[in-house]
């Protein structure tokens, strides 16, 4: 400010005072007024700054309280704002609501109050509600939208149009509500479409009287739309008179029609045809004229039956009556009268005079016209014929001709075809090369794929063409290679292209799918059914992933063909897991819509395959609730999956159900009885058995193989052999001859009651006079019963017979020779038989047969040793941990019983130490057992400790305190409570915790 102040003089010095321009002197004043309000502004600044740092001071000291109590708000802002805002609505509300109160809320409209009752109604009848209940529901919801019964038929009418499928229950709680009302028409004529769709003809028919005699009352006509439904069901019974007596009330709806729809069209076409059936041409010719309905287009319908019945009189008669009464006749009803030229036996050249004078474009309105002067023109070789009857028509119609030719064999002509066409379109030529692909000429195809390329009109659909071709010679070098000569050609693959080479793959499809997503097309539900076709039980975890996760990518909506094939891929591949999601997202909203009972059997399957008894009575009962009948399969599936759930009573009164039933007591078969027979077999129930055999025996059903397979099979497990001669002479009776299994089933019997000689006297018989040679199954089961008596000579003997039959054995058949060798007191020998088989055969033993070896180890021997095995007699603990150490270095894991032997040898060796060492390898725990100690990572049991019974453990604990290891076994206890499904309980810990105290 200073400075400035001093400028003045100087500034003043240059000019004399009189000479100092006035506008200067106010720069030099104004600047000095701004100088001087900013240094003010400064000074009032730091006052100000240094009597609020006692407060700057004070908020950072408390910086974290302050923190804490914002943290606060905002936390009970979130937690609260809600309610507030709630709260401020409702007394607004309130509010208006005491401002306003003669105001009455707005009522709802016809569609809003049928979407109302459609969410309201829906899940009582998905869960299969009575008529009761749904009655209430409805009134219920009429009652909280205050309309009245009396009115709520349009709303009614809505809710059932919106239905996708319609229920018997809902309709008669509906139809309470028909009463003379506003939408009376509209609701009747919903209700009377339900019961056609149900198929209740007895409910339609009485409803459709009660509908007659309301109109006949009040004096009005029946809605059109009522009428409409009864002439199509008078028409579905086949009722003549019936019908022509509806035709008047149909009338005049289809007099303001310039032209019939197709569903009108196809009741004229039921009309004609019933007339025709029953020769009342004439009466249905004479009722039309009555009614006003002899139009043009009335009588299109008539003729173009006529036609395809082939009947001349018919359209003799109808020409007749359009003559008298000069009606000009529609263009098809023209063609139709041309064909019939051809019926009487008019020549080629007559016919195409008839054609000449026509000014119809004939392929167009009537492809068998079309069709029949085509071939005309081609026997004569009337190029000029055949270039109009093409020129005049669409390209489709060109391209079904030509396909029409195709399909039967008759290449050359499809070819003139072409040659006649004005304009040689894509399509026509990929028409030409469908044809060639149905004569299987790979040459023509050939020549065909080169004129389309070199016309350069060859598509995708082209080449698509071609690799069809080839894949159906199994060629698909050369599907492949047309596949990359289209995108060299900058063709895109479609979808249609990969799902050809998709199909062809045989399961080998990873390196299509990469290519399908290297050109951006996504797969549709044809991929995915493919796909999933080709999954198997050998399938790799990555093949089933990856199809599962392209199921997800799908833009198109699933179908129930892509809904079956989910379920019987997910049964093939045995996922439970992925099929249960599946199935549970068909209890969701986006639910498909299933119509098929091939779909529901696969559903039924799925259920049963996850054990959901639940489920499968749910799908069964929704089946049932849309009429839909079952077939064999279906009911099948049904069975099947019951007995396999245990659910076996359940199924066979539902066997009784369905045999009492008109409609479907045809389905029931032998194979469900079979089902039956294996559940109560597998159950023991050997006297349900028997009488379900006497019930098929009164049935007269047919029995198969595999039914008196199942009946011989329980007489073998229930010991009662004597009933098997009877089975065998009623099968020899019924021209059934006996195969391997059921010559094993009745082996296995005489063995498990100890009759060897009537099995090897079977055996024998089998060999000599049956053209069947014994299987594996056959001498395991002479095996078996040779090791339960302990005749290892004649076990041996079998064995060689075995060797001389070129039957291979398999693991069954090692871990039944160990228990041959061990029963009869001959340890060694199985070690020495387990190796020589193994080296001969090249059998990776698996745990069965370690466990037998194990159990062989620990059995009481008679002194004779195995110089790898070491067994001197007695309990040879040391071989037993042996064989376990080799069985993990063979990669074998361990199951309950590996432990268990191993743990009762410790106990019986009073070796206890060493058991507690075992129960820490078998649980994965620090401290294993020295000979096991190389096999962390396969020794512990896949379930943990809760797979080995109690009592086991126990022996090994007491066992372990009597030799003084109470501490080791009380440590171990608390080690094992802690693994998650362990059986250890809290009162067992504390009893060996307290005798650990006491030691």
């Amino acid at each position: 400010l200073d400075s400035r102040i001093h400028c003045i003089p100087n500034h003043a010095s240059i000019l004399p005072a009189s000479r100092i321009p006035f506008p200067a002197v106010c720069i030099l004043c104004w600047q000095l007024r701004l100088s001087t309000t900013t240094y003010l502004r400064r000074v009032f600044l730091d006052k100000m700054l240094s009597m609020l740092q006692p407060v700057f001071d004070t908020l950072l000291a408390a910086k974290l309280e302050l923190s804490v109590f914002f943290l606060a708000i905002v936390i009970h802002s979130l937690l609260f704002s809600n309610r507030l805002s709630q709260k401020v609505t409702r007394d607004r509300k309130e509010i208006k609501t005491s401002a306003v109160e003669t105001k009455e809320p707005r009522s709802l409209g016809s569609r809003e109050l049928a979407a109302a009752l459609l969410r309201e109604l829906r899940p009582l009848v998905r869960s299969g509600a009575k008529s009761p209940k749904i009655e209430g529901e409805i009134r219920a919801v009429l009652a909280s939208h205050k309309v009245s019964p009396a009115l709520s038929g349009p709303a009614l009418a809505g809710m059932l149009e919106g239905c996708r499928s319609p229920d018997a229950e809902l309709l008669l709680a509906v139809r309470k509500f028909l009463t003379p009302q506003p939408g009376y028409a509209k609701l009747a004529q919903e209700l009377l479409q339900g019961y056609m769709t149900l198929r209740c003809r007895e409910e339609f028919y009485q409803l459709l009287s009660e509908i007659d005699a309301s109109c006949q009352s009040s004096g009005d006509r029946i809605p059109p739309g009522v009428a409409m439904l009864a002439l199509q069901s008078m028409l579905a019974d086949e009722n003549f008179d019936a019908s022509l007596a509806r035709l008047t009330e149909t009338a005049p709806a289809w007099k303001t029609q310039r032209q019939l729809k197709p569903r009108d069209q196809k009741l004229i076409q039921q009309l004609t045809s019933l007339a025709v059936k029953t020769g009342a041409v004439s009466a249905l010719l004479d009722a039309m004229q009555s009614c006003g309905l002899s139009s043009p287009p009335l009588l299109e319908p008539i003729c173009l039956e006529a036609a395809r019945l082939e009947n001349c009189n018919i359209l003799d008669e109808v020409e007749r009556f359009a003559t008298d009464r000069k009606l000009p006749l529609s263009p098809a009803s023209r063609c139709s009268l041309l064909l019939r030229s051809l019926s009487k036996g008019c020549s080629d050249v007559d016919f195409l005079k008839a054609y000449e004078l026509m000014d119809v474009d004939v392929l167009t309105v009537h492809t068998e016209a079309g069709r029949a002067v085509a071939e005309a023109a081609l026997r004569l070789g009337r190029k000029d014929l055949l270039t109009r009857l093409l020129q005049e028509c669409e390209d489709a119609r060109r391209v079904g001709l030509l396909n029409s030719f195709g399909k039967e064999g008759r290449l050359e002509e499809a070819k003139q075809l072409l040659d006649a066409c004005p304009t040689k379109s894509t399509c026509l030529h990929n028409a030409l090369l469908n044809a060639t692909l149905g004569c299987g000429d790979s040459k023509a195809l050939e020549t065909a794929i080169h004129e389309a390329e070199s016309a350069g009109v060859a598509d995708v659909v082209t080449y698509n063409t071609v690799i069809k071709g080839h894949l159906q010679r199994n060629d698909v070098k050369s599907a492949k290679r047309v596949f990359e000569t289209m995108r060299s050609s900058g063709l895109k693959p479609s979808v249609v292209t990969f799902n050809e080479l998709l199909d062809a793959a045989d399961g080998v499809c990873g390196t299509l799918l990469e290519e399908m997503k290297f050109c951006e097309v996504k797969p549709n539900k044809v991929t995915c059914s493919i796909l999933l076709k080709s999954l198997s039980s050998s399938s790799s975890p990555k093949d089933v992933e990856r199809t599962m996760a392209l199921l997800v990518d799908v833009d198109d909506d699933m179908d129930e063909v892509l809904l079956s094939s989910i379920c019987e891929a997910c049964i093939r591949i045995n996922r439970s897991d992925i099929l249960a999601q599946q199935l549970r997202k068909q209890k969701g909203s986006k639910a498909v819509q299933v119509l098929g009972a091939h779909t529901y059997g696969s559903l039924i399957r799925g259920h049963g395959f996850i054990n959901d008894l639940q489920g499968v009575w749910a799908t069964w009962r929704s089946m049932r609730m849309r009429r839909i009948l079952p077939t064999s399969i279906t009911l099948g599936c049904m069975m099947e999956a019951l007995v396999t759930n245990d659910d076996i009573e359940a199924a066979y009164e539902l066997l009784q159900e369905v045999a009492s039933d008109e409609k479907t007591h045809g389905l029931v078969n032998s194979v469900m009885y079979g089902s039956l027979l294996k559940g109560f077999c597998r159950q023991k129930r050997f006297e349900r058995v028997w009488t379900i055999y006497e019930e098929m025996l009164t049935r007269k059903m047919e029995l198969s193989i595999v039914t008196y397979n199942s009946l011989i099979d329980a007489c073998a497990r229930s010991g009662e052999m004597h009933r098997v001669q009877p089975l065998l002479e009623n099968m020899s009776k019924h021209g059934i001859t006996p195969n391997v299994i059921t010559y094993s089933t009745v082996i296995k019997g005489y063995c498990s009651a100890n009759c060897l000689d009537d099995a090897f006297k079977l055996l024998q018989d089998m060999k000599q006079n049956s053209q069947l040679c014994p299987d594996e199954v056959t001498y395991n089961t002479l095996l078996d019963g040779c090791a339960r008596s302990g005749l290892f000579d004649r076990g041996m003997s079998v064995l060689n017979e075995m060797r001389d039959a070129s039957v291979s054995p398999s693991n069954f058949t090692l871990s039944v020779l160990v228990k041959l060798a061990t029963r009869a007191k001959q340890p060694g020998r199985a070690f020495q038989l387990c190796d020589s088989m193994c080296k001969e055969f090249g059998i990776r033993p698996n745990v069965h047969v370690y466990n037998n070896l194990i159990q062989a180890a620990t059995w009481c021997s008679n002194g004779a040793s195995h110089s790898r095995a070491g067994i001197n007699g007695g309990k040879d603990l040391q071989t037993a941990l042996q064989t376990a150490a080799r069985m993990f270095a063979d990669r074998v894991r361990p199951d309950a019983r590996t432990y268990m032997l191993l743990l009762k040898c410790c106990v019986e060796a009073e070796q206890p130490e060493q058991g507690l060492q075992l129960l820490r390898s078998a649980c994965g725990l620090c401290g294993s057992h020295p000979a096991l100690k190389d096999f962390t990572s396969i020794a512990p049991l896949r379930s943990g400790p809760g797979a080995l019974p109690q009592e086991v453990l126990t022996e090994v604990f007491n066992s372990a305190c009597i030799k003084g290891h109470s501490a080791p076994v009380a440590m171990l206890l608390q080690e094992l409570s802690k693994i998650p499904g362990s059986k250890i309980s809290s009162k067992m810990c504390q009893h060996y915790a307290s005798k650990a105290m006491k030691d």
